[in-house]
């Protein structure tokens, strides 16, 4: 039985960003995945009666919803682990000065 979680992780992983069981190689697994996830995503877009798309809300206010949905989601798959490839160091926090 499927539930919404289930339903935004299939999401997250539909995205082909790194969320859902990818490797850096071969390539070839990578598109095999992300064909299966956005099947999955569509079937389970039919079982819940919605389509994650912009077009696929029904009125405006949903259509801001989604595009902050989307928003949350490109921040959440960009979060790295220490040593993963991310170029920037991060940066120092300033020392707060005492008067």
């Amino acid at each position: 039985m499927y539930d919404r979680r289930d339903l935004v992780r299939v999401y997250l992983a539909a995205q082909g960003e790194g969320f859902g069981g990818y490797y850096p190689d071969p390539a070839s697994f990578n598109q095999d995945l992300t064909t299966y996830y956005k099947s999955l995503l569509t079937g389970l877009g039919q079982l819940f009666g919605i389509r994650l798309t912009v077009e696929g809300m029904p009125s405006t206010d949903a259509k801001l919803m989604f595009m902050l949905f989307c928003s949350t989601v490109g921040s959440f798959l960009v979060i790295r682990i220490p040593w993963s490839g991310n170029s920037s160091p991060p940066r120092p926090i300033p020392a707060p000065t005492l008067r």
